[in-house]
């Protein structure tokens, strides 16, 4: 970044720059058992110990011993749950490029003095995930041929996101703030995993012999940011140097959120285990692409609003009485309302 001193008009400073960041998540998480070779294998005669002998609360028996680390070559290590990789073995990475721009105020407006910055973000975001989806080899977990298939995806988009922020010092202790703002959220990392469930294929009409995909649940490795434009308002009457009350508040446009709902998603390279069954298109679809299907996951739903207000108080009791200066106390109340729209099916969105 760089930044220089300007004499022009309302504006002081010039500051810009690029930023890079990169996240990385690796997620890794095996899980093993012991298993016999067979349901039924004889201890070895030089394992065994003395039997033992139990004699409590009117039991009176002698129970089998033996050493268990001489017997433990008699098992095999054997993954536990290969299903649950779909979860538990994943990568996500995130390079996140930003160029900002940004000039500071400093001027009067009338007898109002006046401070802040007006600024411009442009974000080139490139993420992509790798993992693992459930193959059911047309069954349950643990069938005969079930096994977890590898299963990649991403995104690359580019946001621009101007902002202005300035602060009027209305009265010496009269402060109104005012922001402008388009902003972004980016999503959890863990709800752009590629893992999923095995999709099936489910006939699109009764005894008909074409499908389509279905998936009971995954992440969504294309998965798009929080996207909202901002307004923030705030007058703040100020005691001396450490009371003050406030209110404030806020409205947020949404372009975009996240929320869990069923989607679709691409399910090109996942095999195909129906004996009766292939991927294709209803008779009321004819164009469709027979490798999109349904999957319950995050995904980014569009419009809607948030809105609130804050009342704030930070009072320190010398205002009262000199001699408690140092304690206070602190009191705040707000109040959020949103309103979205319904999802696909008609449904009321919660957003947590």
């Amino acid at each position: 970044s760089a930044r220089r001193d300007l004499a022009w008009g309302p504006f002081t400073r010039f500051e810009g720059g690029l930023a890079y960041n990169q996240r990385d998540k690796d997620v890794q998480s095996d899980a093993f058992r012991l298993s016999l070779a067979s349901p039924s294998v004889p201890i070895p005669a030089a394992a065994l110990g003395s039997p033992a002998v139990i004699a409590v609360g009117g039991i009176n028996t002698r129970v089998l011993t033996w050493d268990v680390p001489a017997i433990m070559g008699l098992y095999q290590v054997v993954p536990k749950d290969p299903w649950s990789a779909k979860d538990n073995k994943y990568a996500v990475h995130e390079k996140v490029t930003t160029a900002f721009a940004k000039l500071d105020v400093d001027s009067q407006w009338g007898s109002v003095p006046v401070r802040g910055n007006v600024g411009l973000q442009v974000v080139r975001t490139q993420q992509n995930s790798d993992g693992f989806a459930w193959n059911d080899a047309g069954g349950t977990p643990g069938a005969t041929g079930a096994n977890v298939v590898p299963v990649s995806g991403g995104a690359t988009y580019t946001d621009v996101l101007p902002s202005l922020n300035l602060v009027f010092n209305l009265r010496p202790d009269l402060v109104a703030r005012l922001g402008l703002a388009k902003t972004m959220a980016r999503p959890r990392m863990d709800d752009m995993r590629a893992g999923a469930d095995q999709p099936k294929l489910v006939a699109v009409a009764p005894g008909s012999t074409i499908g389509s995909w279905q998936a009971g649940n995954g992440g969504k490795p294309d998965l798009k940011p929080w996207r909202a434009k901002s307004l923030d308002f705030s007058l703040e009457k100020y005691f001396g140097k450490t009371s003050y009350m406030a209110v404030a508040g806020f409205y947020k446009k949404l372009d975009s959120f996240i929320y869990q709902q069923t989607t679709v998603r691409d399910f090109s390279g996942f095999p195909n285990y129906s004996t009766t069954l292939v991927p294709g298109c209803s008779a009321a679809q004819p164009d469709c692409n027979p490798n999109l299907g349904t999957i319950t996951t995050q995904d980014n739903g569009q419009g809607g609003k948030v809105y609130g207000l804050e009342l704030s108080a930070s009072l320190e009791a010398s205002l009262l009485f000199p001699s408690l200066q140092g304690f206070g106390v602190i009191l705040s109340e707000s109040v959020t309302r949103n309103s979205l729209p319904k999802d696909r099916n008609g449904n009321p969105i919660n957003l947590d």
